[in-house]
C-alpha cells in the first residue's frame, strides 16, 4: 500500500501530524512525501522512515492549469491513498474531482488547520467556492478545532459525516521521565533555580522583550530560557542589560527537544506561529506545566480549565507570571490539570487508533481499474 502525503508549505502543524502518521504507519505502508526537499528529508528522518519524494511543481502553482491538474491526477494513480494539508494543497482535491470519472483515483483525506490568513473578503469567498468543489469527492476532512469544523459545515458545504474533529496529539511516554539538569546545551539548571521557558521565540523580538520585563519583577531565582530565537536577540539582550538581569536570560539554539525544554521548565511561555504555539503548549501540558501564551490565546482551547481561568483573570504578562511565580502550589495544580487533559484529549495512541480506522475505511473505497470510464 502506498500513501502520498502532500505538504506544499512547511507549516508546523502539518509537519507534526505527518511525522506522527509516518511513525504510526511506517512499517505498514510505503510513503511518498510531496513538499520542500529539506522538509521532506527532515520529516522522514524524524520519523525513522524511508520515504520517497515527488519531483513536481507545488500544487498552489497549478491551481488554474488544466494540463497541470491532469498531471496531478496521473501522479495520484500510482498510490492507494492521498493525504493533503491546507488550502495550498487543495489543487490536488480539485484534480481528483475533475478526473475521478476518467481514472480510478485513490481516496483523498484532507486536513485543514486553524489558520486565518490575511486575505480580502473576495479572496475568502473564492477560496470557499474552490474548497466546495475540490472537497466534493474527498473521503474525509480532518480539522483540529471547533471553529474550523463550523466553517467546513457552513462555508465549505461539507456533510457532517465527512468532517472529523481530531485535536493535536503528543507522545505522552516521551515526557514521562524528567530530563537531566544538563539536558540542554549552554545551560545547566541548578537546584535553587526556577525557569520560565519561552518555546520557539520566533522572529518577533517583542514577546522576548515582554518576558524580560516581566522577569525583572520576579524573584531572583527565576531565569528566562529562550529557545528557537533567531532574530531580535540583540534587542532582548539590551532589555535584559538595562534592567540588570542579563545573567538571568539565556538564549538557546532552535530545534531543541520539546520534552527537555518543557521538562526543565517551571512555567512554559509560548509564542510564534500558530503551529509552533500549539506544539509548545502541548509539550508543556504533557510535561505537567502551566502555560502562558505571550501573544493572544491561539492555543487556549487546548488547556485545562484551571489554566484557562488563570489567563482569563490576567490581562498582562507580568500579572500572570507574578501569580504563577509566587505560588508553587498553583503551578503544581495547574500542571497536573494540564497533564490530565493531555491524557484525555491529546494522547498519540488515540490518534493512531482513529487514523487506522479512517484509513481502513478510505482504502475500502478505492475504485477498481475496470470501474474507470476512460484512461
Amino acid at each position: 500500500m502506498r500513501i502520498l502525503h502532500v505538504l506544499p508549505r512547511p507549516e508546523a502543524t502539518a509537519v507534526t501530524r505527518t511525522s506522527q502518521l509516518l511513525r504510526i504507519f511506517g512499517g505498514e505502508f510505503q510513503h511518498t512525501l510531496w513538499g520542500e526537499p529539506e522538509q521532506v528529508r527532515r520529516i522522514a528522518s524524524e520519523a525513522g522512515v524511508n520515504a520517497a519524494a515527488v519531483d513536481l511543481p507545488y500544487p498552489e502553482q497549478t491551481r488554474w492549469q488544466p494540463g497541470a491538474l491532469h498531471r496531478l491526477a496521473r501522479e495520484m494513480l500510482t498510490h492507494d491513498l492521498v493525504v493533503t494539508h491546507g488550502f495550498a494543497a487543495m489543487t490536488v482535491g480539485m484534480a481528483r474531482t475533475i478526473f475521478s470519472k476518467a481514472y480510478p483515483l485513490p481516496p483523498l483525506v484532507h486536513h485543514e488547520w486553524d489558520h486565518q490568513p490575511r486575505i480580502t473578503t473576495a479572496q475568502r469567498r473564492r477560496r470557499n467556492w474552490y474548497r466546495r468543489i475540490a472537497l466534493g469527492r474527498a473521503a474525509a476532512l480532518i480539522v483540529d478545532c471547533e471553529p474550523v469544523r463550523q466553517r467546513a459545515l457552513s462555508d465549505w458545504d461539507q456533510p457532517p459525516r465527512r468532517v472529523h474533529l481530531v485535536p493535536d496529539a503528543v507522545d505522552l511516554a516521551a515526557f514521562a521521565k524528567r530530563p537531566r539538569p544538563d539536558a540542554l546545551p549552554r545551560v545547566v539548571k541548578r537546584p535553587d533555580e526556577r525557569w520560565a521557558v519561552l518555546v520557539d521565540a520566533g522572529q518577533d523580538p517583542a514577546p522576548g522583550a515582554a518576558a524580560v520585563s516581566a522577569l525583572a519583577a520576579m524573584p531572583g531565582e527565576w531565569h528566562l530560557v529562550r529557545a528557537g530565537a533567531s532574530q531580535g536577540e540583540r534587542a532582548v539582550a539590551d532589555a535584559a542589560d538595562a534592567t540588570g538581569i542579563i545573567h538571568r536570560v539565556h538564549t538557546l539554539p532552535a530545534n531543541l527537544p520539546l520534552a527537555a525544554l518543557a521538562g526543565l521548565a517551571d512555567i512554559v511561555l509560548v509564542t510564534g506561529s500558530h503551529g509552533a504555539e500549539r506544539a509548545g503548549t502541548l509539550a508543556a501540558m504533557a510535561a505537567g506545566k502551566p502555560v502562558l501564551p505571550l501573544e493572544g490565546t491561539g492555543a487556549a482551547d487546548m488547556l485545562s480549565p484551571a489554566n484557562r481561568q488563570l489567563l482569563a483573570g490576567q490581562d498582562r504578562v507580568e500579572g500572570a507570571l507574578a501569580a504563577l511565580s509566587g505560588d508553587e502550589s498553583l503551578r503544581r495544580r495547574i500542571g497536573v490539570d494540564n497533564q490530565q487533559r493531555a491524557r484525555e484529549v491529546h494522547d498519540l495512541r488515540a490518534l493512531g487508533a482513529f487514523y487506522r480506522g479512517l484509513f481502513d475505511s478510505a482504502l475500502a473505497l478505492r475504485p477498481r481499474p475496470e470501474e474507470a470510464t476512460a484512461r
